[in-house]
């Protein structure tokens, strides 16, 4: 008897887990790279292909910008004179700055 203490919670089921457990794999391994682009020296176009670049940026993104993303991807922007690379890590700060004030 628990006086109606206890509340049963179901657990989460299996695929939830494992796909939250990829979202965050699949962050974490693009933070890596975008860490290793950043401290890679002054012109990231000279040493990365700028689409990989551009791609972690978006995969990153999709699993959802956390707040210490924004000074890994200002370092990047300031190492780029790339436009459309620019852009996208312009609008993406602009996320990570919405995401974190809510």
């Amino acid at each position: 008897m628990t006086l109606g203490v206890f509340t049963h919670r179901e657990e989460s089921e299996p695929t939830t887990l494992t796909a939250e457990l990829d979202r965050h794999r699949r962050a974490q391994r693009q933070e890596l790279f975008l860490e290793t682009v950043a401290n890679s020296g002054p012109q990231v176009e000279v040493v990365w292909n700028l689409e990989q670049v551009r791609h972690a940026v978006e995969d990153l993104e999709s699993t959802g910008l956390q707040a210490k993303d924004s000074q890994l991807l200002q370092r990047i922007l300031q190492q780029t004179k790339d436009p459309v690379t620019r852009a996208q890590l312009a609008k993406a700060l602009g996320n990570t700055v919405t995401e974190a004030g809510e």
